[in-house]
């Protein structure tokens, strides 16, 4: 579905369900999807209303206010195609009949009908010139002009774009987060940097003479040398206090990244939330709703000078934005081990074959090596154990086996 750079920008859209077979959002099982749907950040974030467009010329043929599609609209393209868009906020200005031409505005997204949060709903039918008659087709490739419809490619929104959102997001689940965790994570991070990993502190840009770009690049040249003092905030939690700061300089230093690379700051977030921080990831592995979740990475994690109620409201609100949109198919990760290979967990606190473990900050291997950054900042399981030396298997997702030694006494039973 084509969108006007001027309505959206491309850079915060994404296909969240493709076409065809797939779990089904708001029950058990599976179920045929029969369209695409698409999702905007810059709609969920409520900045303003987000509008759906024609996908080419037309002639509208049916308006729709049902239960499970709520308010849409149906248009015949080039007397063949037909479109439908629909979970529109509110119905559409337009009427049957009405002409309508590639890039007019059709409706605002929203969650009319069955839905799980604002986007729209997208589909396609060959065939007949009445939906009920047609076929349903694949729509995506409708947003490329491979076929009779063409749409220009500033204006495609591709199925997967990388944007910060979507990797944290994804960085987020991977670590097994509730939804309410991950997004009290996220609305926190985008009121500190609008979830820009290069983002310095505006009120320092004057008095060092910097912006984010040349700022970065001056930490990562090594011409800049008072990064850790400056007590200036930077990166996506905007780290200002020297210590934290000179471990996400480390961090950068031992990834051989640069210090504003997105993935090298999510992995020492995630290092901070597992050592020092531990606490505060309990907390928030509790957490039962937005706002708690959202006030705990406020007043324990971010602790920034204001932590007014008004404040907290408004954190809380972008976290509710994010939760809204990701409600219904935000799935944390699981191990995804071969069941064969785990291990029955053990009684809480004692570390056997099997426990799954996080490592001390200040760990080293059993052989005194220095530990990897990404691996102090994982949770693994332990495949084996003799006296006072465990070795480390697989990580929970499973993706990563090590099979490395270190003292029992540095890791803590999760």
């Amino acid at each position: 579905m084509g969108f006007k750079n001027n309505i959206i920008s491309t850079q915060d859209e994404y296909i969240t369900s493709p076409f065809g077979v797939r779990p089904n959002p708001l029950g058990a099982g599976t179920e045929f999807h029969n369209g695409l749907d698409i999702v905007s950040s810059r709609g969920l974030q409520k900045t303003q209303d987000v509008w759906s467009i024609a996908i080419a010329d037309g002639v509208v043929t049916d308006k729709h206010n049902g239960e499970l599609i709520g308010h849409g609209i149906d248009i015949l393209h080039d007397g063949k195609v037909l479109s439908r868009q629909y979970h529109f906020k509110s119905a559409s200005v337009l009427k049957v009949g009405d002409k309508v031409e590639k890039g007019d505005r059709i409706g605002i997204l929203g969650t009319t009908g069955r839905s799980t949060g604002v986007h729209l709903h997208f589909g396609v039918k060959t065939g007949s010139t009445k939906w009920d008659n047609g076929d349903y087709v694949d729509p995506t490739p409708y947003l490329d002009g491979t076929k009779n419809i063409a749409i220009s490619s500033d204006n495609v929104i591709p199925a997967k774009i990388d944007t910060p959102e979507r990797e944290i997001r994804e960085y987020l689940s991977s670590k097994g987060l509730s939804l309410y965790a991950a997004v009290g994570i996220m609305g926190n991070l985008y009121a500190e940097s609008g979830l820009k990993a290069n983002n310095l502190q505006n009120s320092y840009e004057k008095s060092l003479g910097f912006t984010d770009d040349s700022y970065t690049a001056a930490v990562d040249k090594g011409t800049y040398t008072n990064f850790i003092r400056d007590c200036a905030g930077y990166g996506l939690a905007q780290w200002t206090y020297w210590s934290r700061k000179e471990g996400l300089f480390n961090a950068a230093k031992a990834q051989d990244k640069s210090i504003g690379n997105l993935n090298m700051q999510l992995d020492y977030l995630w290092f901070e939330l597992t050592t020092s921080y531990r606490g505060v990831l309990d907390e928030l592995r509790k957490a039962k709703s937005v706002r708690e979740a959202s006030d705990i990475i406020l007043t324990k994690f971010e602790k920034p000078a204001d932590q007014s109620e008004a404040v907290r409201v408004k954190r809380a609100g972008y976290a509710q934005s994010y939760y809204d949109n990701y409600l219904g198919w935000y799935a944390p990760e699981v191990p995804t081990m071969p069941e064969a290979t785990l291990m029955p967990e053990t009684p809480t606190g004692t570390i056997t074959k099997g426990s799954k473990v996080t490592i001390n900050a200040n760990a080293k291997y059993y052989t005194g090596g220095t530990i990897p950054l990404w691996v102090l900042a994982d949770v693994w399981y332990v495949s084996s154990i003799s006296g006072d030396r465990a070795v480390l298997g697989k990580n929970v997702s499973g993706k990563n086996d090590i099979q490395s030694p270190i003292n029992v006494k540095d890791l803590v039973y999760v």
